[in-house]
């Protein structure tokens, strides 16, 4: 984004008004060492502090409506995501296939990662295996948040704003020196709320409202020139949230429009409480840099819904979660700015996580014969639920791992990067009422090497070609019924790229792109029994990813900056190969007949187009005026291909009165009203005894303001 009137700017006391010429330099972190974006040998779509105010990014979501071939989707309930990035996707209580990294601490579960984001300096997205430096489960990526750092003088911002929906929202930050060049500190908080803008047609009830608090505060000691201690602790409570609003759809063969809303008979609830804690210790000596990080989180998230998805009071469904871990790393890195650049370290985790799944029956129902009631209404009131417990897991994870890396510089404008890691975790599993085949407990561990190689050749000081090779690892684990196997293995990946990074045009321009090609052995796959609540994951044998990305940046005035992103991603499944022998629940007879389809939840291809024109209104202030429009191409929701969305887009609008300290924000998202779906589950693939297929409504057009004061 161009630096015109940007966060720093602001602080300074710059002039709204004197926009400057060319496109910002950004610096990353990636291979935790600062770098000029255009000198990395990777994909990497990076986003300033200036251009997450100027594009309104408040969360992940809006990150992956921003990056190419990255697609994100609410799913059940505020934790539960359905991420895509490059062909590679989440699965539903199982691993993510990125890491998420914050201040240099990957988070734990994926059911964290939905959390709004405040007070961010940069946020970094990395494509293709990452295990090398971040470890398994970055298999796809790697989301790297990078938070505002303490101030040595007194600062501070205050946000105010509501919208459509009965939404509300107050943020502030607060920082400056405790003892000034030795103890700094940092305090920022949020509260956002909002009614809901879903509504279920049969309760004429808001079913997506939420109310989200969070809170952060970071210490920073200056013990030294080369000596400093970074304390952060956080903490999020996520209170009377709405989940499930899937609405049911009789289309057998649905692709388009799927029109429709829920009528469920209840609205599903949905509360999480995270907390995290982390220390940092960075001490730089004339070999390099030792750093030191130990964390602890936790969270506890719990939902009910309405598992029949329809007005009929018959099936419901709670699970509660909670998972806590202790996370610790040590590395050592050489000092920047020589011929050969390296890092070691070591990585431990010990993680638990246990879940329950109750199912519910309606005894004044359809399942009143159970309790040798006459049948009921199914009207909500009149309700009599039984809840039983259907699988309880208690796992613990514990992983550890060797890594390191090192950069030469063969030539002077020819670079060999080359890193290893080998990860180790030893998963142990107790269940109090197992299911049968199924032993009470049961341990597995996984282990994998993740080599990567880079090679990378400066043709000039602003151009650079490069090519990799990298594997990535994501960890098997356990069903909890065998009605899909009782167990699942883990995948790997290959990815095999080559790419060209470019600034032309006396820094107006920046044109980058790359071409990969992903071997992908024993992908994960989710399916769900609605019927029983039984939920499991099962390998496919091998598949493969062939795409592209192209992504270009221009300023041609010193007001007008335009950007364009292209990413296409064709991933099929080529093998699925034999199913376990303790299956007793496949929805599909014969697999073999899924060879050839096109992965679940892939988009073909996506296109990301922003505007962004810069007016000043007068010697302190600029009047802003951004529009961001991304389509994806054609989506399928299942293996067999049968269900699918067509191809859709999103126009987002924003327009800022920005002055050295006051600004003003209106804005709309989904301008054009546009309605898809989120998610879609077919009754093949979900067990539904109602004869109808449900999927998760869009978000419809929605519009906010905001005020925003720095001091």
């Amino acid at each position: 984004m161009a630096p015109a009137a940007g966060a720093d700017d602001l602080k300074s006391g710059a002039q709204p008004a004197e926009l400057q010429v060319g496109l910002e330099e950004i610096v990353v972190t990636s291979r935790r060492w600062s770098e000029r974006l255009l000198d990395i040998p990777d994909s990497i779509t990076a986003f300033s502090a200036d251009a997450i105010e100027r594009a309104g990014i408040g969360n992940i979501q809006q990150v992956a409506n921003l990056t190419s071939n990255f697609t994100l989707a609410s799913d059940q309930n505020p934790g539960t995501i359905t991420m895509t990035l490059r062909g590679i996707s989440q699965v539903r209580n199982g691993e993510p296939p990125i890491a998420f990294v914050v201040d240099g601490v990957t988070l734990t579960s994926p059911n964290a990662f939905m959390q709004d984001l405040f007070d961010v300096e940069r946020i970094e997205v990395l494509k293709g295996p990452q295990g090398a430096l971040y470890g398994r489960n970055s298999i796809g990526g790697a989301v790297n948040v990078i938070t505002r750092s303490p101030t040595d003088e007194l600062d501070g911002e205050l946000r105010l704003g509501f919208g459509k929906g009965g939404e509300h929202r107050l943020a502030g930050t607060v920082s400056g020196p405790l003892v000034p060049g030795k103890v700094l500190f940092r305090l920022a908080g949020y509260y956002h709320e909002q009614d809901g803008l879903i509504t279920n047609v049969f309760r004429n009830e808001k079913v997506d409202g939420f109310e989200d608090a969070s809170v952060r505060g970071t210490l920073l000691f200056l013990l030294s020139d080369s000596l400093k201690l970074d304390l952060r602790a956080s903490h999020n409570e996520l209170t009377d949230a709405g989940a499930a609003w899937f609405a049911p759809v009789s289309d057998d063969n649905f692709a388009g429009d799927p029109g429709g809303r829920p009528v469920s008979d209840f609205v599903g609830t949905s509360r999480r409480n995270t907390s995290d804690f982390t220390a940092k210790l960075d001490w730089e000596t004339r070999y390099g840099t030792l750093t030191m990080i130990g964390g602890y989180s936790e969270l506890f998230e719990t939902f009910r819904e309405d598992l029949d998805y329809t007005s009929l009071s018959a099936l419901e469904a709670e699970q509660p979660l909670d998972i806590s871990a202790w996370t610790g790393e040590l590395r050592f890195s050489s000092p920047e700015g020589q011929a050969t650049r390296w890092l070691a370290g070591a990585f431990y985790q010990d993680t638990s996580r246990d879940i329950d799944t109750f199912l519910g029956l309606n005894l004044n129902g359809p399942f009143a014969f159970l309790a040798g009631l006459p049948p009921g209404a199914g009207v909500p009131d009149e309700k009599l639920v039984v809840m039983i417990p259907l699988a309880q897991q208690q796992q613990d994870y514990r992983s550890y791992a060797f890594f390191g890396q090192v950069s030469h510089d063969l030539l002077e404008n020819l670079e060999l990067t080359a890193a290893l890691r080998y990860d180790n975790e030893h998963r142990e599993e107790f269940s109090p009422a197992p299911n049968p085949g199924i032993s009470s407990i049961r341990t597995a561990t996984y282990s994998e090497f993740q080599p990567k190689v880079s090679l990378s050749y400066r043709l000039t000081p602003d151009a650079r070609i490069y090519g990799t090779v990298g594997r990535g690892f994501r960890p098997g684990g356990f069903n909890s019924t065998t009605t899909f196997g009782s167990a699942f293995q883990p995948e790997t990946i290959v990815n095999y790229e080559i790419g060209f990074k470019t600034r032309l045009a006396d820094r107006r321009v920046t044109f980058n792109g790359a071409v990969f090609y992903i071997d992908y052995s024993d992908q994960q796959f989710y399916v769900l029994d609605a019927g029983t609540a039984a939920q499991g994951v099962f390998n496919g044998e091998s598949s493969e990813v062939k795409g592209f990305e192209l992504e270009l940046v221009a300023q041609p005035t010193e007001r007008l900056e335009l950007s364009a992103s292209v990413g296409y991603s064709d991933g099929k499944l080529k093998e699925f190969g034999e199913l376990p022998p303790d299956v007793s629940g496949f929805p599909v007879p014969d697999p073999s007949v899924l060879n050839g389809n096109t992965l679940p939840y892939t988009n073909r291809y996506t296109v990301n187009l922003a505007a962004q024109y810069s007016l000043p209104v007068s010697s302190r202030w600029n009047l802003v005026a951004r529009a961001d429009y991304v389509r994806r191409g054609v989506t399928y929701f299942h293996l067999d291909n049968v269900d699918k969305q067509d191809p859709y887009g999103i126009l987002d609008l924003r327009l800022t009165l920005q002055g050295d300290k006051w600004a003003v924000i209106g804005y709309v998202r989904n301008a054009t009203d546009e309605d898809y779906a989120v998610t879609y589950y077919d009754e093949v693939w979900t067990g539904l005894f109602t004869g109808t297929d449900v999927f998760n409504p869009s978000t419809p057009r929605h519009w906010g303001f905001e005020a925003r004061y720095r001091f």
